[in-house]
């Protein structure tokens, strides 16, 4: 097996949704050097290299094991999801859109934790994955560090627990009218987190459990349509929906993600990007 080792933290077959159809190219800004760029393919967007290259205990490097698990389980099956999401959305099917959201979903969830900013600290971001589940117990740093091996070299699964402490959703799509265009960020998804406390008995030791679960994610999967996914504990009485956007709240979205992002943006289009940066931004 070839040795990738330019690895990315939104998957180039997310990424591919906001190239340009009329240049094949890819739009960004840089919002931290103030500059605009484009790229004619995804494979030099938000990648880093070796971001989930593994070392073992022997010292021995292992490259592939990660991507593998990612192209496998993920890049693999999303087009097809994909797919059926934007047919759904296009014939207003929710029952569709809902069966076959889990991945596309899931792809945020991973894309968000993967960021460099994310993993800059190994500590930090083991204790963060560890809150995002609900398994950093008070005093109990063995429980704590035995629980790591089942989650470090797995995002698939990480992104599969995050999902069911999220519990039942409720999904809501905005789509975007003619002209406007959703952004793409270098985090992927603006998430929301609830703080839960639980107390849990444990061979007659008590716990205080605090759990930090992402209660909202909202993702753009192309140009045209926003997802948000919502934890129904968090709004029981809403109910699932399709909704046409209006130029001002797709810029207002597009705040979101510009503010979300840690450096970078992409816009399929170049006068849309522009636009919003000079009127919104600076």
């Amino acid at each position: 097996m070839t040795n990738s080792r330019n690895h990315h933290y939104v998957s180039q077959v997310i990424i591919k949704k906001f190239v340009s159809q009329n240049t094949g190219k890819y739009f960004l800004y840089d919002k931290i050097n103030k500059r605009y760029s484009y790229k004619q393919s995804p494979k030099s967007i938000f990648y880093l290299k070796d971001l989930n290259t593994l070392i073992n205990q022997n010292g021995q490097i292992d490259y592939n094991s990660v991507e593998a698990e990612l192209s496998k389980k993920f890049e693999n099956q999303y087009n097809s999801k994909y797919e059926k999401v934007v047919k759904a959305i296009e014939s207003s099917n929710m029952s569709e859109i809902s069966e076959n959201m889990e991945l596309l979903l899931m792809g945020a969830l991973i894309s968000n934790f993967k960021t460099p900013a994310g993993k800059a600290s190994k500590d930090l971001m083991l204790n963060n994955l560890l809150l995002d589940l609900g398994l950093n117990k008070k005093e109990n740093t063995f429980i704590h560090f035995s629980r790591l091996s089942e989650y470090q070299n797995s995002y698939f699964k990480l992104a599969k627990d995050m999902l069911e402490l999220m519990g039942d959703i409720v999904i809501s799509i905005y789509t975007a009218p003619t002209d406007c265009y959703y952004f793409l960020s270098d985090t992927h998804s603006a998430n929301l987190r609830i703080e839960e406390v639980d107390t849990i008995v444990e061979k007659d030791i008590e716990y205080v459990q605090r759990l930090n679960p992402v209660s909202l994610a909202m993702f753009p999967i192309n140009s045209r349509y926003l997802i948000v996914c919502q934890s129904k504990r968090c709004s029981p009485v809403q109910e699932s929906k399709i909704y046409s956007a209006d130029a001002e709240m797709v810029k207002g979205f597009n705040r979101v993600f510009y503010s979300y992002a840690i450096n970078t943006i992409v816009c399929e289009n170049k006068e849309y990007l522009s636009t919003f940066i000079e009127n919104e931004i600076k």
